[in-house]
């Protein structure tokens, strides 16, 4: 199953095209696994074939077609071969297209079988994080959490496990627009100040003054935007409560 979510951006005025692609894989048809396959370029073949273990096969395949869905109403290419997705020296990924005019990039992330991609142009960068709020997590993502972020929370009446989530997944949206990932210590990205209003929370940083993170659940799982402080953005509700019904749908046909 997969959904678009309208974010509408702007900066000084001036309106920043931006596209969020979400795909749920778990339960594909073999059919639906050919035709995302059949998206891929040589290189990106090459790295698929690579891997030996299916997981990591499934996350890489549905990534990158998340990120070329993401990235084809930007660029206007229908045909999702003709959009190649690299790796950088950072492992950071990279979209290739010969009429990239706007150079169109794109932030792509995934987990519990569920694969998510923005997209953006180059000049103004993003990034995304998809985290499960899962309450067996919670010891290890403590150890990556002051309790000064944890008390920013303190008056939105959240559960434990999903404040930690949220903190935790803004950091690695930081980290990814920082093209650092976790190579540097967690404690580089925390959070001084929170916001939330509508169930949307927006994180500022004590080192990274000039970013913001918007986070918001969706089902059981925490999505993260990383984005320049300035920016403002706004989310299309509408699609948004659409993918959180199917989400809760699905938790509730699976129990």
């Amino acid at each position: 199953m997969e959904f678009s979510i309208t974010v509408d951006s702007l900066r000084n005025g001036a309106y920043i095209p931006v596209k969020f692609f979400f795909y749920d894989y778990e339960n594909v048809t073999e059919q639906d696994y050919l035709n995302a396959k059949n998206t891929l370029g040589q290189e990106e073949v090459l790295e698929y074939s690579s891997y030996q273990v299916e997981k990591r096969k499934s996350e890489f395949l549905f990534g990158r077609y998340a990120g070329k869905r993401a990235s084809a109403d930007l660029i206007g290419e229908p045909d999702l071969k003709k959009i190649q997705i690299t790796r950088g020296v950072f492992h950071q990924p990279v979209l290739m297209y010969e009429k990239n005019k706007d150079n169109i990039q794109v932030s792509i992330t995934h987990t519990e079988r569920i694969a998510a991609a923005i997209s953006f142009p180059e000049r103004h960068p993003f990034s995304v994080d998809l985290e499960y709020i899962k309450e067996s997590n919670a010891e290890f993502l403590s150890s990556f959490i002051k309790d000064a972020e944890t008390n920013l929370f303190h008056d939105f009446n959240e559960s434990k496990i999903q404040t930690y989530t949220l903190i935790w997944s803004a950091k690695e949206a930081l980290s990814k627009i920082l093209k650092t990932g976790l190579t540097v210590s967690a404690f580089i990205y925390d959070l001084q100040r929170v916001r939330e209003h509508d169930g949307i929370y927006t994180s500022e940083f004590q080192h990274f003054s000039q970013y913001k993170v918007i986070g918001f659940r969706i089902g059981n799982y925490i999505c993260s935007i990383c984005l320049p402080k300035n920016t403002v953005i706004k989310i299309d509700q509408i699609s948004k409560k659409k993918l959180e019904d199917y989400l809760l749908l699905k938790k509730q046909t699976t129990i």
